[in-house]
């Protein structure tokens, strides 16, 4: 039996019939009960919005409840939004196929898809679920990106590692990535990113930020900049910053590798941000760097690229 043929067997009195508002706009929803099989279940699997990974601990202990006969009604419920779709109560429904049991649940039926991103935020959801269920094609990558941009722009100086330690909320993270441009922004910086990784050892989430920066700050130098950095090609004679940078990235990197061991050799996110505006901020202003310094000033330098995050990236 599939769930919309099931609905239609639940009496009109059994159906609850409500409207909210979210995001400004007023919803109607539909509130009743229904004893799910796994039939059912599997239906609604089908036509979900993106979920988290299955944790393979919580489905053992919702399983062993069904098939120990200990499992009860607790009123948490599966919710469909008002495109149909599935939002919540994935490992409910997985669990209850695996122990072939037919149990009833409170549904919710009829709230939009954007508050996905508010539902168990006490749980393991992640950036990344709530950016694939938005679009992202790379949202592994893309969240840590989106993360580190929303940091620079918002979190005092002051606070914990320069800034970097607190975390925007789901949903201010999911927001801003929007904001920015969402998908079309942010695979193309992704994928940079992961080139910057190969080259020169930084990583991802460090050189998709800051490229995203350099190009907001001037875009034809950073396209040169960044060539010069990764290709370790066409720099403008020996001092040329990109030059000193590209020389210091990749002996030391093979320093940390021969004295720290092979997985020692990345960098902070502190320090390759210091680093990289220090080496951008030269360069663009055609400045000469006889010698890179990499024990530069990190909380002066944090500040100004914090300063000028807040006045280059527009939401």
């Amino acid at each position: 039996m599939t769930f919309e043929i099931a609905k239609t067997r639940i009496k009109k009195n059994g159906i609850t019939r409500t409207t909210k508002e979210y995001d400004g706009k007023m919803y109607g929803l539909d509130i009743y009960l229904m004893e799910v099989t796994p039939d059912i279940a599997q239906d609604l699997l089908n036509n979900q919005v993106v979920n988290r990974e299955i944790s393979k601990p919580q489905l053992k202990r919702f399983k062993a409840a069904h098939s120990g006969g200990y499992w009860c009604f607790l009123g948490d419920p599966l919710r469909i939004a008002n495109t149909g779709k599935l939002m919540d109560g994935q490992h409910k429904l997985v669990s209850l196929i695996e122990a072939d049991r037919a149990e009833e649940f409170l549904i919710i039926e009829g709230q939009p898809e954007s508050i996905f991103d508010l539902i168990d935020q006490n749980r393991t959801k992640q950036l990344k679920d709530i950016l694939k269920n938005a679009g992202a094609t790379d949202p592994n990558a893309q969240s840590g990106i989106v993360s580190m941009l929303w940091k620079l722009k918002y979190n005092p100086i002051k606070s914990s590692r320069y800034g970097l330690a607190i975390n925007p909320s789901l949903r201010e993270a999911r927001l801003f990535w929007q904001s920015l441009g969402g998908d079309d922004t942010f695979h193309s910086v992704k994928v940079f990113g992961a080139l910057a990784n190969r080259e020169v050892r930084l990583s991802q989430t460090v050189a998709g930020t800051m490229r995203y920066i350099t190009d907001l700050d001037d875009a034809e130098k950073s396209q040169r900049f960044w060539a010069s950095l990764i290709e370790g090609t066409n720099f403008d004679g020996r001092d040329d910053p990109a030059q000193r940078l590209w020389k210091f990235l990749n002996l030391e990197a093979v320093k940390r590798e021969n004295t720290r061991g092979a997985n020692s050799r990345r960098f902070d996110d502190h320090e390759a941000l210091t680093w990289l505006y220090f080496t951008w901020m030269n360069y663009k202003e055609g400045a000469r760097l006889r010698k890179f310094e990499p024990n530069i000033n990190i909380f002066q330098c944090m500040k100004f690229l914090k300063e000028d995050a807040v006045r280059l990236i527009k939401e």
